[in-house]
């Protein structure tokens, strides 16, 4: 017959404590939950014209378009529409689209994204 230490028995008891009540344990790291470390909710991330303002605003919001147009009468040396890059708020493909680095973690996207660098503005 095998012998059993109190060492063991106390070992067993308290793991099979610790299986029964794991949500005990969320609750003791504070709540924690699986979710991403920056979702921008408060302020989505926006786009901003390099040279000139978008047609639809100073900024845009990311997965929209911006219409190039310019100050003073001049002219955009494009119209064509410019897309501010869509993001899912997830690091994983956010890091490869470029707003991790605009935006980086928290609650709010304080930077703006510049696109249309190749957009100039002159005098008609």
């Amino acid at each position: 017959m095998a012998r059993l230490s109190l060492g063991r028995i106390s070992a067993a008891l308290v793991g099979s404590a610790l299986m029964q009540a794991p949500g005990m344990w969320t609750e003791l790291a504070g709540g924690l939950q699986a979710r991403a470390m920056w979702a921008w909710t408060s302020s989505g991330p926006k786009c901003e014209l390099v040279n000139g303002v978008c047609q639809e605003g100073a900024l845009v919001d990311w997965g929209t378009n911006c219409t190039p147009s310019c100050p003073s009468g001049e002219v955009p040396s494009s119209t064509d529409a410019i897309e501010c890059p869509a993001g899912t708020g997830s690091q994983s493909t956010d890091n490869d689209n470029g707003w991790w680095l605009v935006c980086k973690s928290g609650p709010t996207c304080s930077d703006t994204r510049l696109i249309g660098v190749s957009v100039t503005c002159s005098a008609p």
